[in-house]
């Protein structure tokens, strides 16, 4: 019997920054300033922790995050999968914004979780 294809999930979640003086994050991508308890482990954040999910249950999962720029727009236009995983509250640190997100996901035609624009 052929081998069942994994569907592909977009996890979908924002990150975004002023400006990049105010970006706290280094030159690697981790976080500045957090200096982790040695005696304890890290909690994962929302996102990994729905991709980890997604993977176990048998999904193909992926991440697209919306930096509050058109370029990350655009990459999310591009994006491959059945269905997108809106974890998103705001958008450019706004979160009145959040119904642009869905609004936008139902332009590209995309289904996604989470409420629609209206």
């Amino acid at each position: 019997m052929p081998k069942k294809k994994k569907k592909k999930v977009t996890v979908l979640y924002e990150v975004w920054w002023a400006d990049e003086e105010h970006d706290p994050r280094d030159a690697h991508g981790s976080l500045l300033g957090l200096a982790p308890d040695a005696s304890a482990e890290p909690e994962p954040d929302v996102h990994q922790e729905v991709y980890r999910a997604l993977e176990r249950l048998g999904y193909l999962p992926q991440y697209s995050v919306l930096e509050g720029d058109a370029k990350s727009l655009e990459r999310l236009s591009r994006t491959r999968s059945s269905l997108v995983f809106n974890l998103t509250e705001s958008y450019a640190g706004d979160n009145t914004k959040d119904l642009h997100v869905a609004a936008y996901l139902e332009l590209l035609g995309r289904p996604f979780t989470g409420a629609d624009a209206r």
